[in-house]
């Protein structure tokens, strides 16, 4: 088993790891991003980084990270192809929610964040 721990700035870590033959999700305190780009000049992460800029506070509140893939593993572990541009939605049981060729757009992304069970219930203990 190979494990990939990958550091921001911050000094967040967020665990992702790779089984050779059974992946299995790691829960996570954050919603992870994960940018999949076809070829080291594609604007793909700093599009999707972009619309994090731009709504900066609703990234927050929803516990939510981008991450740029660059591990060969991980291309492998979820099925994504080289030559292909792919965003994953981790959800925070280390789960796959959503697996797209195209970047989130802010209010498509929050809708489906807020229709998760675990989110619905952070809004509720916010209200609270």
């Amino acid at each position: 088993m190979y494990k990939y721990l990958i550091v921001l700035a911050v000094g967040t870590t967020y665990p992702l790891t790779s089984h050779a033959q059974n992946p299995t999700p790691m829960p996570t305190q954050k919603r992870i991003i994960l940018v999949f780009e076809s070829t080291p000049d594609s604007n793909f992460y700093n599009d999707q980084k972009a619309i994090e800029a731009a709504h900066t506070s609703a990234f927050e509140e929803r516990d939510l990270v981008i991450l740029k893939v660059e591990e060969e593993d991980l291309y492998s572990k979820y099925g994504v192809s080289r030559d292909k541009n792919v965003v994953l939605l981790i959800g925070k049981d280390g789960g796959v929610k959503v697996q797209q060729h195209y970047i989130f757009e802010a209010s498509e992304l929050f809708r489906i964040i807020d229709a998760m069970p675990m989110r619905r219930e952070e809004m509720k203990r916010q209200k609270n």
